[in-house]
This record gives C-alpha cells, structure tokens and sequence, in this order.
C-alpha cells in the first residue's frame, strides 16, 4: 500500500477498508508511516468523520494497546519510588 494514497483517499471522503487503517497504524508503530504523514492522515479523519468499518478496526487497536494488556513490569504504576 501507498501511504499518501490512503491519506489522499481519506482526504477526498472516501471510504478506508480496515486493510488501509490497519496498515496506516501498524506503519506508525513500525517506523514506517512518518509522524507528519500520520498526522496529515489523523487530519483527513477528523474533516471527513469516520464510518462503522473504521470505528471496528480502531476498536480493535485499542484493545491491542489497552492498558490491561500492557505487562505489569511496564505498568508505571507498578513502579517503586
């Protein structure tokens, strides 16, 4: 997939399929969508709104990094002083 493909897309209200999403956040994570693209997509969302199918995969993501599924030796409340 072509990055700024999907941001045009989204810029232009058309419709993400999960692929597209997944792709754009995994990018991110893995240091392959860059922080200015990531944020020109975030833009495009929030001037087109989002659909059912993107909420699913944003929902899936959030219970990919909740704080429930962070490893309690990560958790800064289980930290010492």
């Amino acid at each position: 997939m072509i990055i700024t493909e999907i941001i045009e897309k989204k810029r232009d209200g058309q419709v993400l399929k999960p692929e597209e999403i997944d792709f754009m956040i995994n990018g991110l994570v893995n240091g392959e969508v860059a922080d200015y693209q990531m944020t020109s997509f975030m833009m495009a969302v929030c001037c087109r709104g989002m659909n059912a199918t993107r909420r699913s995969s944003e929902i899936r993501h959030r219970r990919l990094f909740s704080p429930s599924s962070v490893p309690k030796c990560l958790d800064s409340s289980s930290r010492r002083s």
